[in-house]
């Protein structure tokens, strides 16, 4: 439970770090559960936007994690 909970503090602070663009995508496609294209909708942009920004918030967010374990 406790290993849970902190890769959840983990991850929330992550999110934080990131511009706020990319924060939108995740809590978007995370939180709200809307795929792609219902986030292209509401943001007025492609899909393939967003889907590089999504990969782009998971990469960011990938090397904030991986850089705070090695300390």
């Amino acid at each position: 439970f406790m290993n849970s909970y902190e890769n959840k503090i983990m991850l929330a602070a992550a999110i934080k770090k990131l511009p706020e663009d990319l924060q939108q995508i995740i809590e978007m496609s995370y939180y709200q559960d809307l795929n792609q294209r219902e986030i292209s909708e509401r943001i007025h942009i492609s899909q393939m936007q967003v889907s590089r920004r999504l990969k782009k918030a998971l990469s960011k967010m990938y090397e904030i994690i991986k850089t705070k374990d090695e300390n």
